[in-house]
This record gives structure tokens, C-alpha cells and sequence, in this order.
């Protein structure tokens, strides 16, 4: 059945066949479902015995949307789909909170939003506001005194997964040569160390070397210390059986073709 709503508007008009038997409100039947309407969503019934549905047709550089409002705002929540863009936006207190774009990507409209995970209400520590991967910038390895150490092409970047504050890094650097290195070397970070609030956000990472000078018998481990509060840097220290079982990564075990692998992980910001 089609109808055709008259001049004096739809509110004084029931569109539906003689049998409309639905809601409180306006009643659109084609068909009989055998299902009945919610008493708090039946002002508006749309009724079908097979696909059911109802089509929002604007134009192709405009939006068709539904809007939620009250006695305080007239659109305080929105569904809608951008035509120009083909994307979806949702719209809650009174401002633009998500996108659904073309590929089917969610996109926060602000990069405080994110998931809570693992709770039922807004709680800070569970919320996952951010994910990033990508290699750093070629590393430079400075030497803490005076001296250099050179890298080879294609090994002088590391890859890094940050989930939240938790930034996690690995990689191999292969030394090329050098030039008399003294003090432990430093290299820069993809992201700022944490403030240290707390001294769990303190980070002595771990690496390895291999085909270093005196590094022999299984002695190639490593420590990357990250304990600077908002430091970009981290330095590289050679595990030792000294008194504090640490020293410099320097001349004794920073020597050409020697290869270092990272796998560490910290909290940024």
C-alpha cells in the first residue's frame, strides 16, 4: 500500500493499512510480522511481513542523519552519514565523538578518545587512547665521554610498538667502526620517559652483543638504562662482574662488526 500524507500534515494522519494495530503513535504496516511494539519507542511503528526498512534520502554533497534531542538541546545526540565524505559521525553531548570513514576505519574526532577495556564505567587506567608502530630515525650512538661509533646502512633503525604509555623496542645496530669510544653510549628514544611517579616506570631493558671485543664465553649481555624522568635518551652499559655488575659500553666491547640486538620495553607519558 502507498500513501500520500495530506496538507494538513502527518501528525493528524494514520499512513497504514486498515488493520494498523501498533503503538501509540503512527503506525506504517505493509504487513503483518506477528510482533508487537516496545511501549517507550512506539510512537513511530514501521511494520513489514518480510525486509523491513526506512530510507533517508538527501542530497549527494549534504547529510541524512537522526537526531536525539530534549527540552535542553534540540540535537544533543546525531547518527549521521556525510554524503560528501561517505563516512558516519556520532554525535553525543552536544559534540562530533566518532567517525566511521569510507574504508570502515573508526576515527576519534580527539585524541583523548578511546576504548575502555576490561570495566563497565569510565576508568582512567583502563582506558587505551592510543597505538603507533614505525621504525625510529637512524641511531646515532654518542659516546658518553669522546670518541664515535659508526653504524652500517640498513641497520641503524629500530622498530617500536607503543600500546598505550607502553613503548616496546627492538632491533640489531651492526657497528661498522670506531674511533677510541669512552663513556657508556646514549641514543635517543621514539618517546619521552615518564615522569616517574612511580619507580615501576623505571626501565632497565635488556640487548645483547655479538662479535665484540672480550665478549666471550656467553658474556654479551646488555642493559639500556632508562631512568631519567622525561629523558629522550637511553644509555647502553655492558654487564660485568664488577661490584655493581655494570660498566661503560665502550673501546673493550664497542668494536667494528660487532652487532647489538635490543628488546626493551618503558612507559612514555
Amino acid at each position: 500500500m502507498a500513501a500520500k500524507i495530506p496538507a494538513a500534515g502527518i501528525s493528524t494522519y494514520n499512513v497504514a493499512t486498515s488493520d494498523a494495530d501498533l503503538g501509540a503513535g503512527i503506525h506504517i504496516k505493509t504487513g503483518d510480522s506477528g510482533g508487537s511494539a516496545t511501549s517507550t519507542a512506539d510512537e513511530l511503528v514501521v511494520e513489514g511481513s518480510g525486509d523491513t526498512g526506512i530510507q533517508l534520502l538527501s542530497g549527494a554533497s549534504s547529510e541524512a542523519g537522526i537526531t536525539f534531542g530534549d527540552s535542553g538541546d534540540s540535537n544533543v545526540g546525531l547518527i549521521g552519514y556525510d554524503h560528501a565524505n561517505n563516512r558516519f559521525r556520532f554525535k553525543t553531548n552536544d559534540a562530533v565523538q566518532w567517525y566511521l570513514d569510507s574504508s570502515g576505519n573508526w576515527l576519534p574526532a580527539a585524541t583523548d578518545h578511546g576504548i575502555y577495556l576490561g570495566v563497565t564505567s569510565a576508568t582512567a587506567s583502563n582506558l587505551l587512547d592510543d597505538y603507533e608502530e614505525g621504525n625510529t630515525s637512524d641511531i646515532t650512538l654518542s659516546p658518553g665521554s669522546s670518541g664515535s661509533i659508526s653504524l652500517q646502512d640498513n641497520f641503524r633503525q629500530l622498530s617500536y610498538t607503543k600500546i598505550g604509555r607502553q613503548v616496546t623496542i627492538t632491533g640489531l645496530l651492526k657497528i661498522t667502526s670506531v674511533s677510541s669510544p669512552t663513556g657508556a653510549p646514549t641514543f635517543a628514544l621514539p618517546f619521552a620517559l615518564a615522569s616517574l611517579s612511580d619507580t615501576a616506570e623505571i626501565c632497565r631493558g635488556h640487548g645483547y652483543v655479538v662479535n665484540a671485543a672480550n665478549a666471550e664465553n656467553g658474556d654479551g649481555g646488555l642493559i639500556i638504562d632508562c631512568q631519567t624522568a622525561g629523558s629522550t635518551t637511553a644509555t647502553i652499559m655492558k654487564t660485568d662482574n664488577t661490584t655493581n655488575g655494570l660498566r661503560d659500553f665502550d673501546s673493550t666491547f664497542a668494536t667494528s662488526q660487532a652487532e647489538i640486538s635490543f628488546s626493551f620495553s618503558y612507559f612514555t607519558t
